[in-house]
């Protein structure tokens, strides 16, 4: 057992205690043997050892000795089990101190910022009074501005009437003072007025009378900046007459040489239209109208389809020889073209190829092209449109206006 460093004394001082009663116990032991007497060796009872009184008191002193350790250890324990709440009691109590040490700081300095603060609001609130103040002085200089304004506005509308009418006073008091002589003070005042009004009037009269003046000068500066500007003006549509002369000759020449150049083109596309017609014979479905050739689709493709057929290439092949024949003689400055047209009819078409008339008839126009350059015809001589059902031939809704509507149209135009 380990026993704290304070506990020893104590113990030190029960071990003299112990020795100090075994060394008395001896000598009672040893006189007792001294005393009695030598021919009698005997008691009454049992015999009696010499050192049995001492042994048996020193183990009476040892248990109780052990006893009163056990019990010391008991009380150190519980000495240092209330040491160590103790220490943490001391450690809390420190803790506490330190934060109220802290919350003393923070008090101190929230009370600082308070008084700053309170400095702060009574100083706005100061200011605050002072601006209310002069906001109430400044309203009643604007209430006295607006009655002055008032009545200044008041004066100058009858000032302005007045002066309307200081022509006609004065004239009336002329008069006046013509046919009366004698006129009381008030009278006279009046006049004084009325003098000082003629007065202002004579020189607003000579102040218009410059301005007057002034104007006549700029009215003659105008009018010498209008005669230049008219001469000008009329240089510029002399000029402009005699190029609108020109450009109307142009336009004539112009005219002329595009009507040459349509009659030209005219004769050859009905020459070209003439031989299609005698090449091709009198067939319904092959037709004239207006500037225009036109197939019926039947004739050249199958119902939904761009490829061309057999019949249909053979037609196209006679047009393609007829029309190498004519460019022959279309002279070269004649800038011709051969536009391939293709339209179908309302009935809407939605497959992967075709998704609708616009691709079906674009591509009716393509195959008829590539056809004919694959005949000789130069591409640059070509052009291919697509219609869809937009540009209908016969408006009705049947089965012959479809038919006349799915078509493909030849045109030879210009560039």
């Amino acid at each position: 057992m380990t026993l704290p460093g304070r506990v020893w004394p104590g113990l030190r001082f029960v071990g003299i205690i112990l020795v100090f009663v075994h060394a008395g116990a001896d000598v009672r032991a040893q006189e007792s043997r001294q005393g009695a007497p030598q021919g009698d060796q005997t008691t009454q009872g049992a015999p009696v050892e010499p050192g049995d009184a001492p042994m048996e008191n020193a183990a009476g002193l040892a248990q109780d000795i052990e006893t009163l350790g056990r019990t010391i250890d008991q009380r150190l324990t519980a000495i240092d089990r209330r040491e160590n709440e103790l220490a943490e009691l001391s450690k809390q109590v420190d803790r506490i101190v330190a934060l109220l040490g802290e919350s003393r700081v923070s008090n101190a300095t929230l009370r600082s910022r308070a008084s700053v603060l309170t400095t702060e609001v009574e100083r706005c609130a100061a200011t605050r009074r002072e601006l209310d103040a002069k906001l109430v002085a400044l309203r009643e200089e604007r209430d006295v501005l607006t009655g002055r304004l008032d009545a200044l506005g008041a004066e100058a509308t009858t000032n302005m009437e007045e002066m309307a009418l200081l022509q006609r006073s004065l004239e009336a008091a002329l008069e006046t003072i013509k046919e009366e002589t004698e006129k009381t003070d008030v009278q006279a005042r009046e006049i004084a007025r009325l003098g000082r009004s003629v007065e202002t009037l004579s020189r607003d009269n000579e102040a218009l009378k410059r301005e007057l003046a002034d104007l006549r000068a700029a009215k003659s500066e105008t009018e010498g900046r209008v005669a230049t500007l008219t001469r000008a003006l009329e240089t510029s549509e002399a000029k402009a007459r005699e190029q609108e002369g020109r450009l109307a000759a142009l336009n004539a020449r112009l005219a002329e040489a595009l009507a040459a150049r349509v009659d030209r083109l005219a004769r050859y596309r009905s020459d070209f239209f003439g031989r299609l017609r005698d090449i091709l014979g009198d067939r319904r479905e092959v037709r004239v109208v207006g500037d225009r050739f036109v197939f019926q689709s039947e004739v050249l493709f199958a119902s939904g389809s761009a490829d061309l057929g057999i019949a249909g290439r053979r037609q196209l092949t006679r047009l393609a020889g007829t029309l190498r024949d004519i460019a022959a003689r279309i002279p070269a400055d004649l800038n011709w073209i051969l536009r391939v047209d293709g339209h179908t009819d309302r009935q809407p078409i939605a497959t992967a190829r075709f998704p609708s008339n616009w691709e079906l008839s674009t591509a009716r126009a393509l195959a008829v092209v590539r056809f004919l350059i694959d005949q000789g015809i130069p591409a640059k001589r070509l052009v291919a449109a697509g219609f869809g059902e937009h540009h209908p031939l016969d408006p009705r809704d049947d089965e012959i206006a479809r038919r006349r509507n799915r078509r493909i149209e030849f045109k030879l135009t210009q560039r």
